[in-house]
């Protein structure tokens, strides 16, 4: 038996204890098994996937959502960059790692995307920051500490208020990036947060008290393995989808 089946037999076993797991703490997932399992079984790399690697709720919200008059932002780059690409008039991304920055980079040009701008911008060093993130106005991030996101955060704010449909903030400097995002937004538009069930982010979220929210929890296609064998740390994947009304 090759290498190849044995992992995909170990990913079945696994598979079956993740749901099992799963289901009693959430039966509504069930409808999502089959796409999941799909995911799983597939040769596709990250940025090949049908899917970005949203809990397949959230795939579904924002599905419905966008179209080709729409223009996104992303805070932090990846298989949502291509996926949006796809589907949206235009895409921003902005991306402070320098490795997945180029393989994305490679990615875009291999699907020949031109619609997507794509934006390495790195952290810049800044004696005294700790890393403590709660202040939306600190721009620090806590797996850097002494240095600072500022600039990777304003890049927004080059563009007009309200000229964004839908912005995701799935990068560095959350909070941050929060503060910074609510004026792009028009009216009516979409804003994606990732981990969003974090303590210290409630500063930040205080500043949608206001807005539509949706919290969506479970699995993401193409889990990886390590994710499937710690079943409990699935359930703590969370998006909230804020609308303005």
């Amino acid at each position: 038996m090759s290498l190849k089946i044995l992992k995909k037999c170990k990913a079945l076993m696994y598979a079956f204890v993740y749901w099992s797991i799963v289901l009693v703490y959430s039966p509504r997932q069930m409808r999502y098994i089959g796409r999941w399992l799909r995911s799983i079984l597939s040769s596709k790399g990250i940025f090949s996937l049908p899917a970005p690697l949203f809990p397949f709720s959230v795939i579904d919200v924002v599905d419905e959502y966008i179209d080709r008059s729409k223009i996104v932002f992303e805070y932090g780059s990846g298989a949502s960059t291509i996926w949006f690409a796809r589907r949206a008039n235009k895409v921003v991304s902005i991306e402070h790692d320098e490795k997945w920055y180029l393989r994305l980079l490679d990615a875009l040009q291999r699907e020949r995307i031109q619609n997507c701008r794509l934006l390495f911008c790195p952290p810049e060093p800044s004696e005294g920051t700790s890393g403590e993130n709660r202040d939306p106005r600190s721009y620090a991030s806590l797996w850097y500490p002494n240095m600072s996101f500022k600039q990777y955060v304003t890049s927004i704010d080059g563009y007009p208020d309200g000229y964004f449909d839908l912005i995701l903030i799935d990068g560095r400097s959350r909070p941050s990036c929060i503060l910074h995002a609510i004026p792009k937004l028009r009216s009516g538009g979409m804003l994606i947060l990732d981990d969003s069930e974090r303590e210290y982010y409630y500063r930040a979220r205080r500043l949608l008290a206001k807005w539509q929210k949706r919290r969506h929890f479970g699995p993401v296609p193409k889990l990886s393995l390590i994710h499937i064998s710690e079943p409990t740390r699935p359930l703590y994947i969370s998006y909230a989808v804020f609308c303005l009304k």
